[in-house]
């Protein structure tokens, strides 16, 4: 009975529409992290997919169904107080940062134990490339086969996080004050709706993007780029000029640490180019992972 769930299984994962398979892995507090597999599952290569704040593996959609292919399949995750994930997976009202990241390590060493023979590529947007960068960084050695950063967050508070010092003291009154808690959500919903996010976001989803996001010391951020460059571990970076949430001089300081293998620059797309420029970075990206041989990682 077992092998044939694993076979309806295997088969859903690669006819089926993107987000219609859907699984979970429980962390060692009992809480889950639900996730999203897409194509083959015995192809080669593996994308875990890391969405930005507030976001979900919905953000995906566009790109993920051209990515996939004989020799690579995907994992979209519902990061901590995102989508079906809950923030218990990252301490509740007490998330931040560190704790933030600690749930998806976890998770995605449970994931790639899942599929042993995978290489593993990180693929953060927005703020899912600060993620993307510190898991793997955390990750053991030899896990990670490369990072991909679409629009990322980088060594510096972006745009729409400045003052920064603004965001901390938000993060802080949403972490111990449900009144005010309300009262930021209320103020930030019309901001995040004239930077083009969906009215769907949920209030949790709203504070628990600013607890994630304002509890970041930046440092960590270069510290953990020196530790992959340190591994050798590629990269690929794609960014758009008009971006208007992640301003280009944000990846162009990233870009110029990182040295990528692969700067796909666009005019053109705004922030989400994983929608508005889904087939040139799956046609790129697919060149780009057969490219990285086993033999170099």
């Amino acid at each position: 009975m077992s092998t044939r769930r694993n076979c309806l299984r295997s088969m859903a994962e690669q006819r089926g529409a993107y987000g219609s398979v859907k699984d979970h892995v429980t962390l060692a507090n009992g809480h889950a992290v639900h996730y999203v597999s897409h194509g083959p599952a015995a192809a080669p290569n593996t994308l875990l997919l890391l969405h930005g704040a507030p976001g979900s593996h919905r953000d995906f959609k566009y790109l993920a169904p051209l990515l996939v292919s004989d020799s690579i399949n995907l994992i979209a995750l519902d990061l901590p107080g995102n989508g079906l994930t809950s923030a218990d997976t990252a301490g509740g009202w007490n998330l931040d940062n560190t704790t933030f990241v600690a749930a998806v390590v976890e998770a995605l060493a449970l994931l790639v134990r899942k599929r042993p023979q995978a290489r593993n590529f990180l693929l953060g947007h927005s703020t899912g490339g600060h993620t993307a960068i510190q898991a793997a960084a955390l990750a053991a050695a030899g896990v990670v086969h490369g990072v991909i950063l679409l629009n990322s967050a980088g060594f510096r508070a972006h745009n729409t996080q400045r003052p920064y010092e603004r965001l901390q003291s938000v993060a802080k009154m949403i972490a111990e004050s449900p009144t005010g808690r309300q009262e930021v959500i209320g103020q930030l919903r019309p901001v995040l709706k004239e930077t083009g996010f969906p009215p769907s976001i949920l209030d949790d989803e709203i504070a628990f993007s600013v607890l994630r996001t304002g509890t970041l010391d930046h440092r960590v951020i270069r510290d953990c780029v020196n530790e992959l460059l340190d591994r050798k571990v590629p990269f690929f970076v794609a960014s758009a000029a008009d971006d208007l949430i992640v301003e280009k001089d944000i990846c162009n300081e990233l870009v110029a640490v990182i040295s990528p293998q692969v700067h796909l620059f666009f005019d053109t797309g705004g922030h989400n180019i994983q929608k508005s420029r889904a087939q040139e970075l799956a046609t790129a990206l697919q060149t780009w992972i057969a490219s990285q041989q086993p033999s170099r990682l």
